[in-house]
């Protein structure tokens, strides 16, 4: 090892040193190496930290990715069901108690009763036929004066409400 002078008290000391072990005198070469040695440390350090904190990143990524997938999969599930009840409630709702068959000889027995009503201008009694609890889920829409009879139930309650606003 290589020895230098202190320029304060002409002492010797090895050169690695920082400042003279005599009279305290900072020796600026040790001094830069020793600050380039820790520095150096320093940064290897960070390095450690750096890896350390991609792997902490990635679990981290990893583990917020699974619960979001899981929230997107109940989301995803509850939609499904909200939109399999209201499917099932408007099959229940809306099917056909009916077969075709019977549909058509209720057609073909209730219609030519409602034609006689309305033509004669009863439309109470037509109003009664459709509109009764048990024929409430034929087809009456299918009648072929259906939309003449709902216009004119349309006039009568607008007669009867005393017209439109304006």
């Amino acid at each position: 090892m290589a020895k230098v002078i202190c320029q304060n008290c002409d002492a010797e000391f090895d050169e690695k040193e920082v400042k003279c072990p005599y009279c305290g005198f900072l020796y600026a070469p040790g001094m830069e190496e020793k600050y380039m040695s820790d520095l150096e440390d320093k940064r290897q350090a960070l390095d450690v930290v750096d890896d350390e904190a991609r792997a902490d990143y990635k679990k981290e990524a990893t583990t917020s990715g699974k619960k979001a997938l899981r929230a997107i999969i109940i989301i995803a599930a509850i939609i499904l069901v909200i939109v399999g009840a209201a499917k099932l409630q408007e099959y229940l709702l809306f099917h056909e108690k009916y077969s075709a068959e019977e549909e058509l000889l209720w057609q073909q027995e209730t219609f030519p009763i409602l034609d006689k009503y309305f033509e004669e201008g009863d439309y109470d009694a037509c109003f009664d036929i459709l509109y009764s609890d048990e024929n409430r889920d034929h087809h009456i829409w299918d009648w072929q004066h259906y939309d003449e009879f709902t216009k004119i139930l349309d006039e009568e309650f607008e007669s009867d409400t005393g017209g439109e606003d304006g």
